[in-house]
């Protein structure tokens, strides 16, 4: 079955992988693009809605960096997945500019303050270490952009070189789009959804083909609109619920394969 994500919810992705750019990418060489003018951009998009804008997402004609792809991916996870159900249309988020905590002792205080458990180990086994947390704040919005709920959630950044991996827990059950259509798999009476899709990066001006329309209703590829040349990222996702609470890893083109991947949720007890 072809799972969609309906096309308006695009400025919403994309305005959220801006704001959570400098979190996750604060350090890195390539934020060099100023947040600000970044922001400026997501909101004359949101507010100027143009025919290319509704098929994906439209960023105007600044250079798409490393690290605001790597974002707008991540809050992509859903992909083509459609989050459409009980009444939820689009997700917000929002978070600092940076990270709220720095020192793992601090987990205990960023859970008491969200509401969750976590979980979130001090390192994994295959070398990726805690690098900090941020607060979220989160908002399901219905179709005609009003809240319906709002709540905040954790997310724990870990590192390994150059490489980041993010562990979000959220105070709510799975959403519904997380079911048998899925790749998934059980154990120990948890079900787990894995989900991987390439990120296409095109000009504004980009068609998609035949085969690659029919890939973006299959789930396995996001087209974003406003990159200078054609380019492509690969991102992955593992999503389960715990103790009534969503919780998922995200990676994007990491060297990890699937299975390294998965046993990184699997460490998290």
């Amino acid at each position: 079955m072809a799972i969609i994500m309906k096309s308006n919810q695009f400025d919403y992705q994309i305005k959220i992988g801006l704001q959570e750019q400098a979190d996750r990418f604060q350090s890195a060489a390539d934020t060099d693009i100023a947040f600000e003018k970044v922001m400026l951009d997501a909101e004359e998009r949101k507010k100027q809605r143009s025919p290319i804008k509704e098929r994906g997402i439209n960023m105007k004609k600044f250079n798409m960096k490393k690290a605001i792809i790597a974002t707008v991916a991540a809050v992509m996870v859903l992909g083509t997945l459609t989050v459409a159900s009980g009444g939820i249309a689009g997700i917000h988020s929002s978070s600092s500019a940076r990270l709220d905590y720095t020192k793992y002792t601090d987990l205990a205080t960023a859970e008491n303050r969200v509401g969750v458990t976590t979980n979130a180990p001090q390192s994994f086994s295959n070398g990726y270490t805690f690098k900090g947390i941020n607060i979220k704040d989160v908002s399901y919005e219905n179709e005609e952009n009003a809240t319906i709920d709002s709540f905040q959630s954790i997310a724990v950044r870990y590192k390994n070189g150059s490489d980041e991996v993010s562990y979000d827990v959220d105070p709510r059950h799975i959403l519904p789009v997380y079911n048998d259509s899925m790749e998934h798999f059980e154990k120990d009476g948890i079900t787990y959804y894995y989900h991987a899709v390439r990120n296409m990066w095109v000009r504004p001006d980009y068609k998609p083909t035949a085969e690659e329309q029919a890939q973006v209703e299959a789930g396995t590829l996001n087209i974003g609109y406003g990159a200078d040349k054609t380019s492509y990222s690969d991102s992955m996702s593992v999503t389960w619920e715990k103790n009534g609470q969503m919780r998922q890893l995200f990676c994007m083109d990491v060297d990890l394969s699937k299975e390294e991947f998965i046993n990184m949720a699997l460490e998290i007890q």
